[in-house]
């Protein structure tokens, strides 16, 4: 359960949210030029001014020549394969129901806390009740919140 909490929170994190409000995961958003964005598969990337390319982080893109270049001293390197297509935006779960099933996890943590007490305590059919109670409340939410990440 806890697993699932950090997933989101990590998806959460790692993703960037462009200026029309999509988000990019683990990649950077670039204009596609008519208003919407797309995702460079590159973090802290530059995006190209064909509004279709862009290039790692700390490289210019020529994109007459289809190139990044980094600068080296007073030279130019190019290299050729590092030029990316931005993709449309993938689909990414809204962040307002990434929220409610963290919310939705709430009374399963709490189950967690009765679980511990009632073990200190020594009620075995308390255990067992609480322990099924939980194993099957954590695979419901497990189960609908994997659901926003397929």
């Amino acid at each position: 359960m806890k697993v699932l909490v950090l997933i989101a929170l990590i998806a959460f994190v790692a993703a960037e949210t462009c200026a029309d409000k999509s988000v990019c995961r683990n990649a950077t958003c670039c204009s596609l030029g008519d208003g919407s964005f797309g995702c460079c598969p590159y973090q802290g990337a530059a995006c190209c001014d064909d509004h279709i390319h862009c290039c790692p982080g700390g490289y210019t893109c020529d994109v007459e020549h289809g190139q990044c270049l980094k600068s080296s001293g007073n030279d130019f390197l190019s290299f050729v394969g590092l030029m990316q297509p931005v993709a449309p935006n993938a689909e990414f779960p809204n962040i307002g129901d990434i929220i409610k099933c963290v919310q939705d996890m709430m009374p399963v943590f709490g189950e967690v806390k009765e679980l511990i007490e009632d073990i200190q305590s020594g009620d075995i059919n308390k255990i067992k009740e609480v322990l099924v109670r939980l194993l099957a409340d954590g695979a419901k939410l497990t189960a609908d919140c994997s659901k926003l990440f397929e």
